[in-house]
């Protein structure tokens, strides 16, 4: 079983976890989170610390206790993810070759955004039948969620979430 998967059962003590566990850095935020479990229990095995953690609430308080503490740490393989990205588009713009490999993301941005636009526009003006109305709504939940919300968050970056600051 691969390390992500057995400190994701964490994600229920410590929430903020979650986010690290994706993208090119998981890997190294999910040992971390698994070293922090070994050591608060004592125990060498991550899936014995994580079992453990979950069962005894001394445990799970001090798990929460030292995530917080190291959640600079944690933030820092998150956003390094997130740099990445972006600066593999910088190198696309300046060295691509052609007309379309420097601008292929933002064709596929303003695509995205007509298409979205399209289909709000489609659903709001035009009869939708009945028994397609929850596909509908489902669609244009996908749409403003994630579409829209990930080109916004590719080229003005993604905001820290309030309740992180609590």
């Amino acid at each position: 079983m691969s390390i992500i998967a057995i400190v994701s059962g964490l994600i229920s003590v410590a929430p903020t976890i979650a986010k690290w566990l994706g993208g090119s850095k998981a890997e190294d935020a999910a040992q971390k989170v698994a070293d922090i479990a070994t050591k608060i229990t004592g125990l060498s095995d991550p899936k014995a610390a994580t079992e453990k953690i979950l069962i005894d609430p001394v445990f799970e308080n001090e798990f929460r206790k030292q995530i917080s503490a190291q959640e600079h740490d944690l933030n820092r393989l998150y956003l390094l993810d997130v740099q990445d990205a972006r600066h593999m588009q910088v190198e696309v713009i300046k060295n691509g070759k052609t007309r379309v490999s420097r601008e292929f993301i933002y064709w596929y941005a303003a695509f995205i955004t007509v298409f979205a636009c399209s289909y709000i526009a489609a659903i709001t003006f035009i009869s939708v039948p009945e028994s397609s109305t929850r596909f509908a709504d489902t669609a244009l939940g996908f749409i403003l969620g994630t579409m829209i919300s990930a080109i916004i968050q590719f080229f003005y970056g993604a905001s820290k979430p309030v309740k992180d600051d609590e």
